[in-house]
């Protein structure tokens, strides 16, 4: 299991929620602190692309096991296309 790719998804629901308590304060602080998230996302992006050990990568939200072959549960795949489109 990979435990970068739920990070795909936490960061911008943290950075979302951030520039929004952010803009209560300074209208300034939300555009820098939009652009910190944005780095990070393209960082971690760049580290999947070229730190990649195998071809697909999965994370099992909740860690539940498949049960007769059929998935029970959320599954996070990131595999070649995925990390492109990031």
């Amino acid at each position: 299991m990979n435990p970068l790719i739920p990070l795909f998804v936490v960061i911008p629901l943290a950075g979302a929620f951030l520039v929004m308590i952010a803009g209560r304060f300074s209208r300034q602080l939300n555009k820098y602190l939009a652009s910190v998230v944005l780095l990070l996302l393209a960082l971690l992006s760049l580290y999947s692309i070229m730190f990649r050990e195998e071809s697909l990568s999965l994370y099992k939200v909740g860690g539940w096991e498949p049960v007769n072959r059929i998935p029970i549960g959320i599954y996070m795949v990131m595999d070649g296309f995925t990390v492109i489109v990031l």
